[in-house]
């Protein structure tokens, strides 16, 4: 009786599972990893201080978000459009004990603009069709001297102040002061 039931939770598990990725496609926002390494050195690249608030647009399992609130003592928002990485994330940050310092949000982060004026650093791992999509939103919802780190994929119509390498790192910094 054991077997049945163990392999229809594991099914149900993977069906969930393959819905979440389908969505997160269909959104255009499939799932994408950092190692830890990279996003440690996106964090100090960035020079993220304790207190500051990480917005991680697209935060997947969690893992940049807890790395932030442990190595750096920061605070963070992740954003998540995929059901089951939404689930995972939280489930993850309350077993690393950081459930008071990370709020993890359901939703398309195109949507949440709110969250995204929040941030003193916006860390986001998204391929380049995204990044030219979102460029314009972001950088107008963004406050004055917001820091933005793209891994990956550079934006069009801003200039990095800093870059690195392995993994491709872009750092900007929003200088809109007209707001």
């Amino acid at each position: 009786m054991f077997y049945p039931i163990f392999f229809l939770i594991l099914a149900l598990i993977l069906f969930f599972w393959q819905i979440s990725q389908i969505i997160s496609v269909l959104a255009g926002v499939p799932a994408v990893y950092s190692r830890a390494e990279g996003i440690e050195k996106a964090f100090k690249l960035a020079k993220l201080e304790s207190g500051q608030i990480v917005v991680d647009l697209g935060c997947g399992n969690g893992k940049a978000l807890i790395l932030a609130a442990k190595k750096f003592s920061a605070r963070g928002i992740g954003v998540e459009i995929s059901p089951f990485y939404y689930l995972l994330a939280r489930i993850r940050v309350f077993f690393a004990g950081e459930s008071k310092n990370i709020q993890i949000v359901f939703g398309d982060f195109r949507k949440k603009t709110g969250e995204v004026k929040k941030a003193d650093l916006i860390y986001l791992y998204s391929f380049p069709e995204t990044i030219n999509e979102i460029e314009s939103w972001l950088f107008d919802s963004t406050k004055p001297g917001t820091k933005i780190i793209s891994v990956g994929f550079p934006f069009k119509n801003h200039k990095s102040f800093k870059t690195a390498t392995h993994p491709a790192l872009f750092l900007y910094q929003n200088q809109n002061f007209d707001k």
